[in-house]
């Protein structure tokens, strides 16, 4: 009878003390938060992570990061469920195709404009749609000008600074040197608009953006001029940034417009074309101003903590922690203050010095990104058409750019 109590009273005692566990566990809030193919980055996460959940004792941080290429298919797959993640890692391209058909979390419901200030303002609008903010800013990254002073000492002694330089720095190229001054990928992902952008001809009306006018078939027809004349490699009309490296890499052309990041790629892969590379800052236009790529922060709609995820993606992105990141890796910071910190101050002939250098002047004076439109990724495919068929001469460049602005008209006012 005696054992009977005692066991009764140690059932009761495990059953009271389970109840404690689950009722802790409950008050215990799980954020799954999703990179993009970061894992060599662990032990910064982690810390980040394990210093959010110091501070946040009633927060779970579930870290999962998925390869590059899964990240828009996951992702989609995701906010159509109902196991949706809370913070997710994307680039603005898909975000914005995500917040025009409304699945993502409005942020400015969840913080204010004070602390949306601290962040460079292009990044701030490169993130809204409709005049709300969709994602949270991260880390950028920014192009410069690679070249390769064994081809341009034998070229020219004036580099092109201008993308309308190219048609006497390329003529001089071939005829000096018998190899391309470059591989401009114009045909990728709507690029040629970014270099509209440049020239300030891109216009918005009430059909939305605008690209049809004489500054564009302006800029159209230098790179027809390039193409028709083998002053580009033919395969501009259909390769990509990879292999325009690959081609300056293995010495085929003389300059490179590209991403800081790919300098330890260009040191790693090509060391001969290391020891003679040097870096200026990136081609522009008339408004003189640089562009950049960003990987933001998005919440989607069914997050199950929307105002948890928020708070944790801006402390991921506050100013200590990108310039953390910035350290370990080849990219900038999108919060202005670590901009300005010294590490991106010293210029020196130090290439890494150099390019943090000048990344982070052209980040400075960026040129505001185009408004994000309600089909882009149509429009990109509409502009990329458009150039090869003109490059090609399958088709007039006016005619060219009259329909492709009709059709991207067409498509921007259906339902």
């Amino acid at each position: 009878m005696k054992f009977l109590k005692i066991l009764l009273s140690i059932t009761l005692i495990l059953i009271l003390s389970s109840c404690k566990v689950n009722n802790k566990d409950e008050n215990v809030k799980t954020l799954e938060f999703w990179t993009l193919q970061l894992e060599s980055f662990r032990p910064y996460l982690t810390e980040v992570i394990s210093e959010y959940e110091k501070l946040h004792p009633d927060i779970k941080i579930k870290w999962v990061d998925i390869p590059f290429s899964e990240g828009e298919k996951r992702t989609l797959a995701s906010v159509m469920s109902n196991n949706t993640p809370d913070v997710v890692n994307l680039n603005p391209d898909f975000s914005a195709t995500l917040a025009t058909r409304k699945a993502l979390v409005n942020i400015e419901e969840y913080t204010n404009q004070e602390t949306l200030n601290n962040y460079l303002p292009q990044t701030i609008n490169n993130l809204t749609y409709n005049g709300h903010v969709f994602g949270i800013p991260w880390y950028l990254t920014t192009s410069v000008t690679y070249y390769n002073k064994k081809l341009t000492d034998k070229i020219s002694t004036h580099l092109p600074q201008n993308y309308l330089d190219l048609k006497v720095f390329a003529k001089e190229a071939k005829e000096k040197t018998n190899i391309y001054a470059i591989m401009p990928t114009i045909c990728e992902s709507g690029n040629l608009l970014k270099i509209f952008n440049k020239y300030d001809s891109i216009n918005y009306t009430d059909k939305g953006l605008n690209f049809n006018n004489e500054k564009s078939r302006e800029i159209l027809e230098l790179f027809k001029y390039l193409y028709q004349n083998d002053l580009i490699p033919k395969e501009s009309v259909t390769q990509t940034h990879r292999e325009a490296l690959e081609q300056f890499m293995s010495g085929q052309t003389a300059i490179l417009v590209s991403g800081t990041n790919f300098l330890n790629t260009i040191k790693d892969n090509a060391p001969e074309v290391y020891s003679n590379l040097d870096i200026y800052p990136q081609l522009t236009g008339d408004n003189k101003k640089s562009d950049f790529s960003m990987m933001n922060l998005i919440i989607p709609l069914k997050a199950k903590h929307p105002k948890e995820a928020v708070d944790f993606a801006l402390f991921l992105t506050n100013k200590e922690n990108q310039l953390k990141f910035s350290k370990l890796a080849p990219v900038f910071p999108s919060q202005t203050e670590s901009l300005n910190d010294k590490y991106f101050s010293v210029n020196s002939n130090d290439l890494e010095q150099k390019i943090r250098y000048i990344g982070a002047k052209g980040l400075n004076n960026s040129v505001t990104p185009i408004i994000i439109q309600k089909n882009h990724s149509l429009l990109n495919e509409i502009v990329d058409e458009m150039t090869q068929k003109v490059l090609l001469n399958a088709e007039d460049l006016t005619k060219a750019t009259e329909k492709a602005q009709k059709e991207w008209e067409e498509i921007n006012s259906s339902k």
